[in-house]
């Protein structure tokens, strides 16, 4: 590798995080790969292991690293990317309250119909484009408020999957 600056992108995907080490004129320099599985923890719900996340995250960054034949310390930045619409909680550590609750879980499905048709909804609508639907992270808090009070309470913060993995592979 001639650049001492190159740049990791990471894909979070359903099935497994795929990493790629790539110079600046974008030339893939190395690849990696790690796997974990989606877990149907009860009817309508699809969560996902954050630790399961990371670990796989770990293993295909240090693949597409060691691949690339790069110095860690010469890795310019990172990106990552993934399916929208996840969220999880989280407490003042970091530390994971709730499973990563995917886009496909549908257990808020009754809290997106309550808001529906409501100036609430006509308003978050407007604001964000988003219809009162039961992917949307804010129907699925709704109903960890009312279904897991004392998580919801004990939580610290709200995070997708790539903000999780984000923080835990850099500390920021």
């Amino acid at each position: 590798m001639k650049s001492s600056s190159w740049y990791l992108g990471i894909d979070l995907g359903t099935g497994s995080c795929k990493t790629v080490a790539a110079d600046e004129n974008g030339k893939i320099l190395g690849f990696g790969v790690g796997g974990y599985s989606g877990a149907e923890a009860q009817d309508r719900w699809q969560e996902q292991d954050p630790r399961e996340l990371l670990r796989a995250a770990i293993t295909s960054v240090r693949q597409a690293v060691e691949r690339a034949g790069a110095r860690p310390e010469g890795c310019g930045g990172m990106s990552i990317g993934g399916a929208l619409h996840s969220v999880m909680a989280v407490d003042g550590h970091g530390d994971p309250l709730t499973g990563v609750i995917t886009w496909a879980d549908g257990r808020a499905v009754e809290q997106a119909k309550l808001v529906a048709g409501t100036p609430v909804g006509t308003n978050l609508y407007r604001e964000t484009g988003c219809p009162a639907h039961g992917m949307y992270p804010i129907y699925k808090l709704m109903w960890l408020r009312e279904n897991r009070p004392a998580i919801f309470q004990h939580a610290r913060r709200y995070v997708s999957a790539k903000e999780y993995v984000g923080f835990r592979l850099t500390g920021t």
